[in-house]
């Protein structure tokens, strides 16, 4: 497994690298969506999908992960505000 830098995964924050996928959470009696849940991954730009075991922990190491965590955060929320405005979602 590779090993990335402080530097490497501050950039990925900083460039707009880290891209939200989303897990449905699924009521097993039922089959009913009850929600979602945001998994991160880092779209490297040579290296490809890297995922998160290869970076939160750097992250967490240097004092990155709030503003990785803020990232997510936005993103999720606006593509969830973009997802109420319709009659349907991807999710």
């Amino acid at each position: 497994m590779k090993s990335y830098s402080a530097d490497q995964v501050r950039a990925a924050i900083t460039n707009g690298q880290l891209v939200n996928y989303y897990q449905p959470k699924v009521v097993v009696a039922t089959g009913e969506v009850m929600g979602v849940e945001t998994l991160v991954r880092w779209r490297h730009p040579v290296d490809g999908m890297v995922f998160p075991d290869q970076f939160i922990g750097v992250a967490e190491a240097h004092g990155l992960i709030d503003d990785l965590t803020r990232v997510v955060l936005t993103g999720a929320l606006a593509q969830a505000k973009a997802c109420s405005k319709r009659d349907w979602c991807w999710w």
